[in-house]
């Protein structure tokens, strides 16, 4: 059950997942969270807030492409390395347990120069929902 899930996020040290669902339910439940962050969306609009956490990213040319299905079998996910994400979640648990740093009250600066909804990226025009040619 869904309360279930929040329960067990509830009494979790750490959570470690992708964006975003999980990682909204950790940032309002107060656990700290380390977010593989897929580059489909803008960081500073779906990243957690108000909490302790780690956004993981690996820069892609096709970043914020909004595409449902990928075309490209997750590059973005798949260039952040679990040597990486076992580091940053010991960080962060360290970070925790020592009080020291402030929480963030927002995942990344913000950059106003991202549109809030930047056209598909070219090489991705044509896909859609489950790789469906889109009209």
């Amino acid at each position: 059950s869904f309360a279930g899930f929040c329960a067990l996020i509830d009494d979790a040290d750490l959570v470690v997942t992708n964006n975003t669902g999980p990682s909204h339910v950790a940032a309002a439940l107060g656990t700290p969270v380390v977010t593989l962050f897929a580059w489909t969306n803008p960081p500073h609009a779906w990243g957690p807030w108000m909490v302790r956490h780690r956004l993981l990213m690996h820069d892609v040319p096709c970043k914020l492409c909004f595409a449902r299905a990928c075309p490209t079998n997750h590059l973005c996910l798949r260039g952040i390395s679990p040597e990486r994400v076992v580091a940053e979640a010991a960080s962060l648990l360290d970070e925790a347990a020592r009080d020291e740093t402030p929480v963030p009250i927002h995942p990344v600066p913000i950059d106003v120069s991202i549109s809030p909804m930047p056209t598909m990226a070219p090489q991705f025009a044509g896909v859609g929902v489950a790789g469906e040619a889109r009209r």
